[in-house]
């Protein structure tokens, strides 16, 4: 289990990182509608993605994933 560099600050960089990248994209745009976008993929990835990947890890670590739970935010 990784717990070191960016997984220190959180739990799911990459995600974090397309989120911002997401963001980034449509502020550019000028467009306000267009900050739905970076808003639906955080609650897709959260619900679809992050939470089956909790469960799978909390399986395979157990108490130790617990713990960087809890020391660790899941986005930021």
């Amino acid at each position: 289990m990784v717990t070191g560099g960016l997984y220190r600050h959180t739990r799911n960089p990459m995600y974090l990182s397309f989120a911002l990248l997401l963001t980034a994209g449509s502020l550019a745009l000028g467009n306000l509608a267009a900050l739905f976008v970076p808003g639906a993929f955080v609650m897709v990835m959260t619900e679809g993605q992050i939470k089956l990947e909790k469960r799978v890890l909390r399986e395979l670590f157990g108490r130790h994933y617990e713990d960087y739970c809890r020391r660790t935010r899941r986005w930021v």
